[in-house]
């Protein structure tokens, strides 16, 4: 029975690792996209990155 369970948790945190690591991806993606427009709008470089990292504290805790 003990054998079992210390399988899993592994497995669950493998899971999370891989789940968290894909959402992470697709969010970069996404912002490389808006980014371009919003540059050709004739926002600066550097408020563009204070933008995005505002927008990602909360999300990183």
């Amino acid at each position: 029975m003990a054998g079992g369970c210390l399988t899993l948790i592994p497995l669950t945190v493998l899971t999370v690792v891989i789940g968290a690591g894909s959402t992470t991806a697709l969010s970069v993606v996404e912002r490389v996209r808006e980014a371009g427009p919003l540059r050709a709008d004739g926002i600066f470089r550097g408020r563009l990155t204070g933008a995005l990292l505002l927008e990602a504290a909360p999300c990183t805790g």
